[in-house]
């Protein structure tokens, strides 16, 4: 789901959905489904803003939907919150103070169940009924410090990357830590696949790592590099996504460079930067033509995958845009977040 940016990359924020709308040439409402595309055959379409929340004090870091997008969850690194919202209206349902600043999350894509890692390496399981949260369970281990997580489409298992501890898997059925992923150190941004036991990795560095998890005691085959060509030796893969079919794959740098790759074949299809800007995060829309990215200063902009051509850019935030989600019900619907504290909404 894509999740992000947080105090550890200065104070981030992530701010709320781009909800899409549209009419055909006969006045006729256009499909959910259909909108982003839409948006990638016609530029002079664009999502305007419907609703803004404010949503934390400091830095919104990151946000997901729940499954069939009912609800939004949001954390504040800042000021230590997690918070429940009413994903149509921006309505807050309930709020946690933790005692760790939380520093990213991960929704499970069939559930209402989340998980969030803190500042002190701690992943806590979350369930929400009827609105509001239930208590949280604890997994066994520690992920390690600024560290991020990602789920499978099954829900069983998760990967978390540390700034200071390798890449760790964890098994979600039992809560407990299972073990390091080879060679893994200093990871960044964490995503799997949902065609397969594949989990890719960005480094500190200009490469993006992925590990194929049902051959990690073999010899050889659980791990291939991939090399960003044009990127800074020192750039940081800070966000990755896979889209909704496996076959594309997005990188976001803080040299401010982009890449798309075909992983059918591995081949890069585009890589480009936007000016002067770091990219925060990176998300597909769930019908895999449209790619997101959130800027640091504070755009959020739209492109088409095969062409890499930009057709939107959101004036979203003050500050960085820390982050960006989809809603999964819609093509067209978006969640973008800042260091300004709000969560906005557009249609």
């Amino acid at each position: 789901m894509g999740v992000v940016g947080f105090g550890f990359r200065s104070a981030l924020v992530l701010a709320f959905v781009l909800l899409a709308r549209g009419s055909s040439a006969e006045g006729a409402a256009v499909p959910q489904a259909t909108l982003a595309d839409r948006y990638a055959a016609d530029s002079a379409v664009t999502p305007e803003l419907a609703f803004e929340i404010a949503a934390h004090e400091g830095a919104v870091t990151s946000i997901g939907y729940t499954s069939g997008g009912q609800f939004l969850v949001s954390i504040g690194y800042d000021d230590f919150h997690i918070r429940l919202w009413d994903a149509s209206s921006g309505r807050l349902l309930d709020d946690v103070e933790w005692h760790a600043r939380p520093a990213d999350l991960a929704v499970r894509s069939d559930t209402t169940t989340l998980y969030v890692v803190d500042a002190e390496g701690r992943v806590t399981e979350w369930t929400i009924d009827g609105g509001r949260f239930g208590d949280p369970n604890s997994l066994a281990g520690l992920a390690g410090r600024s560290a991020r997580i990602a789920v499978d489409a099954s829900g069983r298992r998760a990967v978390t990357t540390s700034w200071d501890d390798p890449a760790k898997l964890w098994n979600l059925e039992t809560r407990s830590y299972v073990r390091a992923l080879p060679k893994s150190d200093q990871m960044r941004g964490v995503a799997f696949s949902p065609a397969g036991p594949m989990v890719a990795c960005g480094s500190h560095k200009d490469y993006f790592a992925i590990w194929n998890l049902d051959r990690l005691s073999w010899p050889i085959g659980a791990l291939k590099k991939h090399k960003v060509p044009n990127a800074a030796a020192q750039s940081e893969v800070v966000s990755v996504a896979y889209s909704a079919d496996g076959r594309r794959f997005a990188t976001g740098h803080l040299d401010t460079s982009l890449s798309i790759w075909d992983m059918e074949d591995g081949r890069q299809m585009h890589n480009w930067y936007v000016h002067n800007c770091s990219a925060m995060d990176v998300e597909f829309s769930p019908c895999g033509t449209v790619l997101a990215t959130a800027q640091q200063d504070g755009n959020v902009h739209l492109w088409d995958v095969e062409t890499r051509r930009g057709f939107a850019r959101l004036n979203a935030h003050e500050g960085s845009a820390s982050t960006v989600v989809f809603d999964p019900t819609a093509a067209g619907t978006i969640a973008t977040g800042g260091e300004d504290g709000s969560i906005r909404v557009w249609r």
